[in-house]
Order: structure tokens, then sequence, then C-alpha cells
């Protein structure tokens, strides 16, 4: 129940063409488990260019040209070479980073990232998030973050909304969510989150 809308259009009872239309042009996704969101059947040059074939007219020459400069956007080197590959044989980074320029090569405005870091490891988690921060603040995109984890909300996010079984129990600022929540699920992810930071603070004098 309830209402969706975006740009005024109301998103519940749509038909799924023009949802279909929505998605990946108005509304993109990047999903949190880049190495099982590829077809593992299919070239990252195929799946990308079936994305532009899916939503443009353009012929195979400009599309090619189109992944390669997703592909430079994204910071990913031997551009030709990661084309002619397979998902399995790239890193989850490097799987992330090419679904992040797949959410943006069509202009979307708004950019939806459930858990985009949660399969990655610490070092390339940081950098999806600066990445993911340099897009919403240099690309002019809005962006729904979704995740658990507070370190990352308190980097990207500008306004926060926690949810517990489907309703909003708390929202503001971090410094608002921090010193000023409501609900005890949202006091137990701020208190689990302080323990952590605690221990790792107690390892680190130890070393």
């Amino acid at each position: 129940s309830g209402s969706a809308r975006f740009e005024g259009m109301q998103l519940i009872n749509q038909s799924k063409e023009n949802l279909r239309k929505l998605r990946g042009t108005k509304i993109s996704m990047v999903l949190q488990n880049p190495m099982v969101s590829f077809d593992p059947l299919y070239k990252i040059g195929e799946q990308i260019e079936e994305t532009f074939k899916a939503h443009t007219n353009f012929d195979d020459t400009t599309i090619r040209q189109k992944s390669v400069k997703l592909l430079k956007d994204m910071m990913i080197k031997d551009e030709e070479e990661v084309l002619r590959k397979y998902p399995h044989s790239l890193s989850g980074g490097m799987l992330q980073r090419i679904m992040i320029g797949l959410s943006l090569c069509l202009e979307p405005e708004l950019i939806i990232a459930d858990e985009p870091t949660t399969a990655l490891d610490s070092i390339t988690q940081f950098e999806i998030l600066r990445l993911l921060k340099d897009i919403k603040e240099n690309k002019n995109k809005s962006m729904i973050f979704i995740s658990h984890d507070l370190s990352a909300i308190s980097y990207i996010a500008d306004y926060i909304l926690v949810m517990n079984r489907g309703k909003v129990v708390d929202r503001g600022s971090f410094k608002d969510i921090i010193k000023n929540s409501n609900d005890p699920y949202t006091r137990f992810l701020i208190e689990k989150k302080i323990k952590v930071m605690k221990k790792y603070k107690e390892a680190m004098k130890k070393t």
C-alpha cells in the first residue's frame, strides 16, 4: 500500500512497459553483489551493449565507443581487453565499477544503490564509496543509498531515514540520528558501531 512517485508520476500500478522505459534511462540501480549480478555466459562488452541497444538507437560503432568511455570513466584500464572478458575473470571491485558505469551511461536522474559495498573487501569498499560520493557531488545525481553500515552512511548521506519493519522510525542528518534517535533499533545500530570503533582503537594501541 502507499504511494511511490517520481517526477510527479505514480509508479505503483504502472504498466511493465512504462516501468521498463524508466529503468536505466530515468532510474537506475546498483546491486549489492557484483559477482552474481552479471550473466556468466556473456562477455562484459556484450552485456554493456545490451543496455544501449535496449534504450537507444545507437549504431554498433557508437555503442563500442561509449562502452570504452564507460570503462574509462570508471577508471578501468585496458578497456578493450576488459570488454572481451567474462565476469568471472574480473574482481568484485572491477565488476562493481562496471555496474556503476552502466547505471550512469543513460544519464538517469536517480540512482538506487542497494548495499553496494557489502560483498567487497574494506579497501575496495572505500574506493567504491569515494566513487559514488564523487558521482553524487559532481554529476548532480540524486541517490538513494541503502545500507546497514553506519560508516558508509555517515560518509555519503546528506539525509537519513532509519526503517524498522517497513516503517520510518528516525530521520535527519547523521548528527541528528546519533544524538536524538528515538527507536531502539536505531540505538542498537549506533551502540554496535561504537563498540566496533572502541575495539578497533584498542587494537591499534596494542600494535
